[in-house]
């Protein structure tokens, strides 16, 4: 125990790994108080900080679903924070000796949802979601959220209609964590087998989004989840049983977004995943997609081949620059980079092996590479300056020692993926290493991609004459050409985007086909600006999104995308603007 001037200290509620809290009460009123405070060991400057962040944090928050503080108060070297008791305990207290019936697990998530998503709001994260962090009052089963001294401060959301994103710090994090923290709930219960019947199914799906690996497949709005809480809360307080429903789709109550599913894209996804295949084989290739700008040439290739690519392999994503297009090499220098960056995070016996591979491959010549690329210095340390040469012998030189340091990444047990996007503005020089990587290479367990704009590649152009010396030295080239929706695709595209019925779609699609060229860029972002502009209305009795006829007719459509995105800008204000 210790002495706090003011406060007599009864018990300890709660012991984690840096704090501590106690039960007390006022000298005086004898008000039932919790005073937190660090643990001894834990009194570091850093740690005060925090606790005394927790303070600012939440003080000024008028939330019932968080424990609100009273005062903070000095403690010898550091600071307490007092707050009221309302007789709680942790939830993680609580369960451990008892099963938690459906009733109450529902009753406690959509709660916990409800007081994330107002924090959230407010923009305030709070980054460690768990039973010890969660108070409970047995005889009602209100639940309050504690322990501030992680949180972070995000910019508000507005309305929320922010979608809640996936990584380290930010709002996606609470909520998979919450879902972590239930399922562990839910999974006991389910095991113990002491209510009337087990786990709904359903109410297990609803979990299981919340914590699905792929971040795309989560719930993607606070609303989202908390309806499809309510709605199980709802079926099994009339009903006693939840029956199965689509879950998420109210994800698109409060925030438009485009379909993530291709649409007339089967034929071009079986290319590209059967060209990795014969890749993983050894039987590398340069494959080139072609297209107007817009159809998806860059997605396709990212959507497809860079999650296969990553799970087998590596994949390196370099892209030319129209307006740095005199830099030689820059897309090279970016995608390699990137794979150094990766294999940096390796262990110490792996980096060894690395770099004995590149010692190996560039000999005496180290110093071309750790010029051109300077995260290869920092696996293999400062190399001897090289031999001045003529100009031709020292390119041939380069072309030698990049080929050799290439083939190292290309390997059976790990192939290589070599995207370079936006060939059709490539310097001279870095079309000449092209050439040479595909014919020294033998492009052995390399599938090196290539994605250009053919309205801007004439047959006069370097590129496609660096194409033709490439196929006729007897490289496998493969081409993708990939052109705008059709009719169809249009219709399925809406469709999509607007969880609308086929004939709602069609009617759109009338006029958006014909003035958007059914470009899909283009088309997605006119239904976003459609949106954005009020004209896209959600329809909460038919779940989806919709344009009234006479909104139709009277749409303005910009003459091309340039002129659509002058127009976003053009909404932006001042500041943002320039």
């Amino acid at each position: 125990m210790f002495i706090l001037p003011g406060y007599i200290i009864r018990e300890k509620l709660l012991d984690s790994d840096m704090i501590e809290i106690y039960k007390g009460t006022t000298v005086g009123s004898k008000m039932p108080v919790l005073i937190k405070k660090l643990k001894e060991e834990a009194s570091s400057p850093t740690n005060i900080s925090r606790l005394v962040h927790e303070w600012e944090i939440t003080r000024n928050i008028e939330l019932e679903g968080i424990l609100k503080p009273i005062k903070l108060e000095k403690l010898m070297d550091s600071y307490v924070i007092i707050t009221k008791d309302i007789g709680a305990v942790s939830l993680s207290h609580y369960i451990k000796d008892r099963i938690i019936d459906i009733d109450s697990f529902l009753d406690i998530a959509v709660q916990l949802s409800e007081t994330l998503s107002k924090l959230h709001n407010r923009g305030i994260i709070h980054g460690d979601i768990r039973t010890e962090n969660i108070l409970i009052q047995p005889d009602t089963n209100k639940v309050q959220i504690m322990n501030f001294h992680r949180a972070v401060l995000f910019p508000p959301k507005i309305n929320n209609q922010t979608a809640m994103p996936e990584g380290i710090g930010d709002y996606g994090n609470d909520y998979y964590s919450l879902g972590t923290m239930l399922y562990e709930i839910l999974n006991k219960t389910n095991t113990s087998k002491v209510c009337d019947s087990e786990v709904p199914e359903t109410l297990w799906f609803v979990i299981m989004k919340m914590i699905s690996h792929n971040p795309d497949e989560r719930y993607q709005s606070a609303y989202g989840l908390i309806y499809d809480l309510k709605k199980c809360n709802y079926q099994w307080s009339h009903m006693g049983r939840i029956e199965p429903f689509q879950l998420g789709q109210a994800d698109t109550f409060l925030h438009f977004q485009l379909p993530k599913e291709f649409y007339g894209r089967e034929k071009e996804i079986d290319l590209l995943k059967d060209a990795f295949e014969r890749v993983c084989n050894g039987e590398g290739e340069l494959l080139l997609v072609s297209g107007y700008p817009g159809v998806g040439k860059t997605m396709l290739i990212n959507r497809v081949l860079k999650p296969i690519a990553i799970k087998r392999g590596y994949f390196a994503y370099g892209k030319f620059d129209e307006v740095h297009k005199n830099i030689p090499y820059a897309p090279f220098v970016t995608a390699i980079g990137s794979i150094l960056k990766m294999i940096m995070t390796e262990s110490k016996e792996e980096l060894i092996l690395w770099r004995k591979k590149i010692f190996k491959a560039l000999g005496s010549s180290g110093a071309i590479i750790t010029e051109l690329i300077p995260e290869v210095e920092l696996l293999i340390g400062p190399q001897p300056p090289i031999e001045a040469l003529n100009p031709k012998e020292a390119q041939n030189r380069f072309l030698m020692a990049f080929s050799n340091f290439i083939k190292i990444f290309a390997e059976k047990e790990h192939p290589l993926v070599l995207f370079l996007d936006d060939l059709q503005w490539a310097d001279l020089s870095s079309l000449k290493l092209i050439s040479h990587l595909c014919n020294d290479t033998g492009l052995n367990y390399v599938l090196l991609v290539g994605a250009y704009r053919n309205n801007e590649v004439s047959e006069e152009h370097p590129l496609s004459s660096t194409i033709k010396e490439i196929a006729d030295e007897g490289v496998c080239v493969e081409n993708i050409a990939l052109s705008s929706f059709n009719k169809k695709e249009t219709i399925e595209f809406i469709e999509g985007a607007l969880c609308c019925s086929k004939e709602s779609a069609s009617l759109i699609s009338d006029k958006l086909y014909r003035e958007t060229y059914c470009i899909p860029l283009f088309l997605g972002q006119l239904l976003i600006s459609l949106y954005e502009n009020n004209i896209l209305i959600f329809n909460a009795e038919n779940s989806s999104w919709e344009l009234k006829e006479e909104s139709i007719r009277g749409i303005q459509i910009p003459d091309g995308i340039a002129e659509l995105m002058f127009e976003k800008l053009e909404n932006l204000n001042e500041e943002t603007r320039d």
